[in-house]
């Protein structure tokens, strides 16, 4: 009986240990889940950076274009205020046009500021996928360890079952051994009566 409650505790601690291995499972998935989030996310911070670095690019080419052309030019259409794209033109007595300068200088700032906060968003995703894969590694340590107690306890409760086996072989062989004895005495009994 002893043995039969033994056997009954290893087995629910072993399912204790199955189930908690599932949950410890279910929360590595769950971590991969977030890890390819945050892999998706990072790929597409990069895309937009490098989409805006080349943004950037091309105004500083522009910039660097106009800046190189100081010339005044005949074009007598750009008065400055707005009315006309003065892209590329050039006021005849002041050199650029103002309110291109503004677009330009205005526009330049915000990719700068827009750079600035896609390089401080790929910071964080790195951190964020840092700290996934920090804990991504601790659960599969838990696991590992999980795995091992789970093996220790099949096993146990393999030796507890031969265990059980040979000990119920002896009952039987004793019992046996009982009832021939019984059997022996019965004979005897009658043997005496006769006599």
């Amino acid at each position: 009986m002893e043995r039969k409650l033994s056997e009954i505790a290893c087995e629910k601690e072993t399912n204790k240990k199955l189930n908690s291995i599932d949950e410890k499972n279910s929360e590595i998935q769950q971590k991969n889940s977030q890890l390819d989030k945050i892999e998706s996310d990072k790929i597409e911070a990069e895309n937009t950076f490098n989409n805006i670095l080349k943004i950037n690019m091309d105004f500083n080419s522009i910039l660097g274009d106009i800046n190189e052309k100081t010339d005044c030019c005949k074009f007598t259409g750009c008065n400055g205020d707005g009315n006309t794209d003065p892209r590329f033109k050039k006021h005849r007595s002041q050199g650029h046009c103002p309110i291109y300068f503004n677009f330009i200088n205005n526009g330049y700032k915000e990719m700068r500021e827009r750079i600035l906060q896609k390089e401080d968003l790929i910071l964080t995703l790195n951190k964020n996928l840092q700290s996934v894969i920090n804990s991504k590694k601790i659960l599969e340590s838990k696991t590992d360890e999980e795995q091992k107690n789970l093996i220790f306890l099949k096993k146990e409760n393999n030796d507890y079952k031969i265990r059980i086996d040979e000990l119920e072989s002896e009952i039987k062989v004793k019992e046996k051994l009982i009832k021939d004895f019984e059997v022996e005495k019965l004979k005897l009994v009658s043997i005496r009566h006769i006599q």
